[in-house]
């Protein structure tokens, strides 16, 4: 695969990791039908550059190359997965080395038009009613909390992205993601976002983003876990115990809330 090239990713997650190898530690995941920049090749492992501006190594064999000045998905054919998980049946051959039914995350993308097809050009059928057309629609916090609600019981994976499991920034961006606003990828990364506004402490509104941090860290990140606000005095989020779950303001987690910041078009302003 060129270095410099375009390619799509084909199977239904990809892991990204911190150096070309299977036992280095998973730094986030790649959703099927998302295109990335290769950067670097190294044996059987790609350094890849995702939309969000992360970075990762993730196996070749998960990628198909996008020759020039070709574009996956077609936008007017363009459709993202909207259920936590969509199941998928061959409606010829399987994709390449998976057998139906093949199960696709949130935030997946597809092509439909007279059929759908998935990355590797497999023709499968799947319902309707897990697929919605993107929208330009600015994002409400209350459609941002409905999506998130979508996810309560997945389970915590460090480095997961999808709906097979999530990390606290995961969760978030594929929550936000999902209402058409892509954060960065860390927790510290989403704390220093130039779309999000800071709010006072004391108040939180439903929709917030919660960050939690020692009060005044010695070295490394100051920013440990990332959350979402609710009504009621409760917060939404994916916890190394509890994976996605509701929390009550005065429990544990919530004595270590550091910031307060919501998208800047928000109200109030």
């Amino acid at each position: 695969m060129d270095t410099g090239s375009r390619a799509v990713v084909t199977s239904n997650v990809a892991s990204m990791r911190a150096e070309p190898s299977d036992r280095s530690e998973r730094v986030s995941q790649a959703l099927h039908g998302h295109t990335v920049r290769v950067l670097e090749e190294q044996g059987a492992f790609c350094r890849v550059r995702t939309a969000d501006q992360y970075e990762g190594w993730m196996h070749s064999a998960a990628l198909r190359r996008l020759a020039r000045g070709e574009e996956y998905p077609d936008l007017e054919r363009l459709r993202v997965v909207s259920r936590p998980l969509l199941r998928v049946h061959a409606a010829g051959c399987a994709p390449s080395g998976v057998a139906p039914p093949y199960l696709l995350s949130a935030g997946s993308l597809v092509e439909c038009g007279d059929v759908v097809r998935l990355a590797d050009g497999s023709t499968v059928r799947l319902a309707a009613s897990g697929l919605r057309t993107p929208t330009d629609a600015v994002p409400t916090p209350s459609a941002v909390l409905a999506v998130a609600r979508r996810f309560l019981g997945v389970p915590y994976l460090w480095g997961g992205s999808s709906a097979f499991g999530l990390d606290c920034s995961g969760f978030v961006q594929l929550a936000f993601g999902l209402c058409g606003l892509l954060l960065p990828r860390d927790a510290d990364l989403q704390a220093d976002s130039p779309l999000l506004a800071e709010r006072p402490l004391g108040a939180p509104m439903a929709g917030d983003l919660l960050f939690f941090g020692p009060a005044q860290p010695a070295t490394g990140r100051a920013i440990t876990h990332v959350a979402i606000a609710m009504a009621g005095g409760r917060y939404i989020h994916s916890s190394g115990r509890l994976g996605v779950a509701i929390s009550h303001v005065g429990d544990e987690t919530w004595r270590s809330l550091v910031r307060v910041r919501r998208p800047a078009f928000w109200p109030p302003r």
